[in-house]
């Protein structure tokens, strides 16, 4: 189980990391729709949106891979990172992603240190 939790702090650091490489050039994307995700064991909603940004004249869409826990409205705009070789490529990294892949490391760790 730490492995696990180890491994999966890892896969998060050097996601976050090759996404800050890559996607260098910063955008503005609309909300242009809202999915709802409702948790399967819980009542907590969270909110996937879907953005649309135009780069070098083409339009793309971006949906973020971590849910949002306030509803964002159609129209409302946010940026974010993508990569100039491959425009396609949206990087919504932030800070809590790395704050969450260190976190599942020193999760291991405690759990390899108790038992």
């Amino acid at each position: 189980t730490a492995a696990l939790f180890a491994l999966v702090g890892i896969v998060m650091i050097v996601s976050c990391i090759t996404k800050a490489v890559r996607c260098k050039r910063e955008v503005v994307g609309t909300v242009v729709s809202v999915r709802t995700h409702y948790a399967k064991r819980s009542p907590a909603v969270s909110y996937i949106p879907t953005y649309e940004y135009v780069y070098d004249g083409i339009t793309y869409t971006a949906t973020p891979p971590m849910s949002k826990q306030r509803k964002p409205n159609i129209g409302d705009t946010e940026v974010f990172k993508i990569n100039e070789e491959n425009p396609e490529q949206a990087s919504f990294s932030s800070k809590a992603d790395l704050f969450m892949g260190f976190g599942m490391i020193a999760l291991s760790i405690f759990v390899m240190v108790v038992i």
